[in-house]
């Protein structure tokens, strides 16, 4: 029996790009598999606990309207060097209120660190999810700046069904699609959206 990878995992893997590359990325990409599937924007607060690796993100976009609002919970493996294959947790609460989550997160152990404003244009694929997106720092008293990067995001579903070999080859194949705005194999970032944006340093 084959050893695939475990149930809620994460795979997937970040690429620093630039701005005057959204319009490429999409023609790349929809010229082969169709018209974006979503747009979205809005942001994600971070908590992280003292005593334990994991943090909770409580993402809830205001575009579009009606967006569900969710709960994230990531753990990176002890050892790993990278954040390509994580264990992720995600809870809808789209029905409660955002002072009562907030709180639950903190009732919890978890201290508020961070938040980023996201803008992303959406892919979503029958193995993966492609994505285009802007991070901006708004965490209270953070100077202006903006990131951009392309993320290919292997679908959790199929995830658990793979080998991490057979995960390499789909991500790989996207590489070569997306190869034509820098989008390799030597681009790839170790550090997920948390490493780059935590105080927690």
């Amino acid at each position: 029996m084959k050893k695939t990878l475990p149930k809620f995992t994460e795979f997937e893997l970040k690429y620093r790009t630039e701005v005057n590359k959204i319009i490429k990325f999409q023609r790349l990409v929809e010229e082969k598999y169709g018209p974006m599937t979503l747009f979205c924007s809005g942001p994600d607060d971070y908590y992280t606990h003292a005593s334990t690796k994991k943090f909770k993100r409580f993402r809830h976009a205001t575009y579009p309207p009606g967006c569900k609002k969710e709960i994230t919970t990531k753990t990176k493996p002890d050892g790993a060097k990278n954040n390509i294959s994580r264990i992720e947790k995600n809870l809808d609460v789209s029905r409660n209120d955002d002072e009562l989550i907030r709180h639950t997160i903190q009732d919890d152990g978890y201290v508020y660190d961070f938040s980023i404003w996201k803008m992303c244009t959406i892919y979503k694929l029958n193995d993966v999810t492609l994505v285009w997106y802007v991070v901006v720092d708004t965490t209270p008293g953070a100077k202006y700046s903006e990131d951009h990067f392309v993320e290919i995001e292997l679908d959790e579903d199929l995830s658990s069904s793979l080998t991490e070999e057979e995960a390499w080859q789909i991500v790989e194949r996207y590489e070569r699609l997306l190869a034509p705005i820098g989008v390799n194999a030597h681009k790839r970032i170790r550090k997920s959206l948390y490493e780059l944006y935590t105080r927690n340093k």
